[in-house]
């Protein structure tokens, strides 16, 4: 049988024999062997990632063994990450050339018995100072959660609200979007749900980034929301229309009539699909979006800013989310359930922001995180230098904000405590 994988971390694990017997020693720490074992389809030049925790004690180190095929099937990387607050050993396996995805293979973790001392595995700790923008629950009218942007520190401090809901309203108010120069915020809110003529719909606002000079930016009978910037004077959103579809409509920040509408206002991507959640390019130059198609399906979608040269980037069927560019452009976050599209758990992605072979996705795809014990991970946004991700990981009972760095390679624990629910909105 061939020797298990392990880590670099001066612990003697032992072959993989004597590994399945379920006991072991670290130095002079006592400490025993838990494993998990995994069917995985890998096709020809992806890959896959599985986690396992200890069930009892603390997480020492870990290893791996691929049964089948360990030529092809290959693992790339492996580390101690943490998932929901909890350390995990996470594999990475990668099919490197055959044409069966098919393999299985086994994450073994090294744990302290629960008496014992142990060594804690931490978050990295170079997370960059900067502020953090979100919606986060508030209050509870009847059984409708109703949220607020609020804003805070990446450490969980400074933590102010942004916009209010009058006392026992369901008047929502998220989708926090910073401009450029940070001077303004765009975003979406309810407050106008019982007015006539535009009651029960969606509308866009901007205010300044200190939740000061809110000023109404659409006024109609249709939901528009998902405000992002182009530039520090337009804003791309979507705008659900009452047919079922959705257009995407890029605006201006200025309404000097005072009707309630931008004085600039064209529609980017029109016609008989739902489009909706897209974002600019840094550099004014491209819009990413979402379209939903058959099935429950929804396609992530590159056209120029004037919707021209449309080309889709989503790979197989799934249940996309989200699409967000990189501060350099060249790369797009999103949430997204393809590596189960039965499954309505989520997971971060990164790719290229371009389809050079022509295979209907986004070229070097990466998972980012993986979802466990009943977790998803959705709503990324990037931080400014690009290095890190901030998004929602939602539970059975709550929804809690964390930043891992885009490789993945570690999570942070909740940024602020949880419940009440907090969903990520944007980075500055």
């Amino acid at each position: 049988m061939e020797r298990i994988r392990r880590s670099g971390c001066g612990l003697a694990l032992a072959a993989a024999a004597s590994l399945y017997l379920g006991s072991n020693t670290a130095g002079a720490q006592a400490a025993h062997i838990e494993f998990g074992s995994f069917d995985v389809s890998v096709p020809f030049g992806q890959d896959t990632s599985r986690v396992v925790k200890c069930k009892s004690g603390t997480l020492l180190s870990g290893g791996y063994h691929v049964d089948n095929d360990p030529k092809n099937h290959r693992v790339i990387r492996e580390y101690p990450t943490l998932f929901a607050g909890v350390p995990h050993w996470r594999v990475d396996i990668h099919n490197f050339g055959s044409t069966d995805p098919k393999t299985r293979f086994h994450i073994i973790v090294l744990c302290s018995d629960a008496t014992s001392p142990t060594t804690p595995v931490t978050v990295d700790k170079n997370i960059p100072p900067g502020t953090l923008y979100f919606a986060r629950v508030d209050q509870t009218v009847m059984t409708k959660d109703v949220v607020n942007i609020y804003s805070a520190k990446t450490d969980g401090t400074a933590l102010v609200a942004l916009t209010t809901s009058p006392p026992g309203k369901d008047f929502d108010n998220a989708a926090p979007a910073v401009s450029p120069d940070g001077s303004r915020i765009a975003f979406m809110t309810m407050r106008h749900r019982e007015d006539a003529g535009t009651g029960n719909t969606s509308e866009v606002y901007v205010m300044a980034a200190d939740g000061t000079a809110q000023a109404r930016l659409t006024n109609n009978a249709v939901n528009d929301d998902d405000p992002r910037w182009c530039g520090n004077d337009r804003l791309v959103l979507s705008r659900a229309i009452s047919d079922g579809t959705g257009d995407i409509v890029e605006i201006g920040i200025v309404d000097r009539n005072g009707d309630g509408n931008s004085d600039v206002s064209m529609n980017v991507v029109t016609g008989s699909t739902d489009d909706y959640q897209p974002d600019c390019s840094p550099d004014g130059t491209r819009i990413v979006f979402l379209r939903r198609i058959s099935g429950g399906h929804r396609q992530i979608v590159l056209v120029n800013r004037n919707g021209t040269g449309e080309v889709v980037l989503s790979g197989p069927p799934a249940v996309n989310e989200q699409p967000r560019f990189s501060p350099d452009g060249k790369r797009i976050v999103f949430g997204s359930n393809r590596a189960d599209a039965a499954s309505p758990v989520r997971d971060i992605y990164t790719m290229d922001a371009a389809d050079a072979d022509g295979d209907g996705m986004g070229d070097n795809l990466m998972r980012v995180t993986f979802s466990s014990d009943g977790s998803g991970s959705s709503q990324p946004v990037w931080s400014p230098d690009g290095q890190w991700i901030f998004f929602t990981m939602s539970g059975p009972a709550k929804a809690s904000l964390h930043i891992a760095d885009k490789q993945g390679f570690t999570v942070s624990p909740a940024i602020l405590p949880a419940p009440p629910s907090a969903f990520a909105g944007d980075w500055r």
